[in-house]
């Protein structure tokens, strides 16, 4: 999901550009960190299935943390996932978090450049 994500921003939001990927701050590791067209950074968090609460305190650290080092006071937090739970969306818009539904995905080409026993 991130590899296609990340090759592919515009599913999450159009003019997305993708700055680095599994960036490590003091809170753990942001899926994708990026910049809008605006040119806002951006810190996306990916999940597989339904996002919880959980999900939502884990991009409130990252965008709290990448705040704090980037010295922005606009930080968006985007959370992309297949859908969210009731009480997640509830805390996400409380927190001035979004949220964007990402369902089937495009296949990724796989590189040829994989080594072959044949």
């Amino acid at each position: 999901m991130q590899e296609t994500l990340a090759a592919h921003p515009e599913l999450i939001e159009p003019g997305l550009r993708v700055l680095n990927r599994e960036l490590l701050v003091e809170s753990g590791g942001i899926d994708l960190y990026a910049q809008d067209a605006q040119g806002r950074f951006v810190v996306a968090g990916l999940k597989r299935g339904r996002a919880t609460q959980d999900a939502v305190s884990q991009l409130g650290r990252y965008v709290a943390s990448v705040q704090r080092v980037m010295g922005a006071s606009v930080v968006r937090g985007i959370l992309a996932a297949p859908s969210i739970t009731g009480p997640a969306r509830r805390e996400l818009e409380g927190r001035g978090l979004e949220f964007v539904e990402v369902g089937a995905l495009p296949v990724l080409e796989k590189s040829s450049t994989q080594p072959s026993l044949f």
